[in-house]
């Protein structure tokens, strides 16, 4: 069994009841600086994607309801941090840190939100975009009572440009404004 959990590309750190680290596997200790749970803690908060709080309590973790995901900056991949009981039918002997690579998982979900925020034609922010930040930032505005204008575009007549000279100098045009 070793010898798969080393080989394994997640991360595997196996505990006691006392938290004490038991084992933990090759990719383990690549992505973390040193294998104990207060410096596990301290690598997972410190490269959060998106800062959520969490208890030091390895118990208190096993089926925590938020998605934990990190960064490791040294091999520029993406984990996503659980444990689970180390237990046979009745008795539990520990607990099972997982580190699994959502490295592809995430850049294609930012890959898809690039596509669903970026106008393809010109590379300008379109109204989803818009949409997704006008709300936190008007809030955070209004918050520090600050003044703020907002500009419109309105091309008029712009069929006409497509249907006089093409439809590829139309986008050329787009892509000047």
């Amino acid at each position: 069994y070793s010898i798969v959990i080393d080989n394994l590309k997640d991360g595997v750190v196996i505990t006691d009841l006392q938290d004490q680290i038991l084992t933990g596997n090759k990719t383990a200790h690549e992505i973390l600086d040193e294998l104990s749970p207060e410096k596990i803690f301290d690598s997972v908060r410190s490269s959060m994607i998106e800062t959520i709080d969490f208890p030091n309590d390895l118990g208190k973790l096993v089926g925590f309801k938020e998605n934990i995901r990190f960064l490791d900056k040294k091999s520029n991949r993406y984990f996503d941090f659980y444990v689970t009981k180390a237990k046979d039918k009745k008795d539990l002997y520990g607990y099972i840190l997982q580190f699994i690579d959502v490295s592809h998982h995430y850049q294609a979900y930012k890959d898809i939100q690039q596509i669903a925020e970026i106008d393809g034609l010109t590379g300008a922010m379109n109204r989803t975009y818009f949409s997704s930040i006008f709300s936190e930032t008007y809030e955070q505005l209004r918050l520090n009572r600050s003044d703020f204008s907002i500009a419109i575009l309105d091309i008029d007549d712009f069929k006409m440009i497509n249907d006089q000279f093409g439809h590829l100098i139309g986008v050329k045009v787009l892509q000047a404004m």
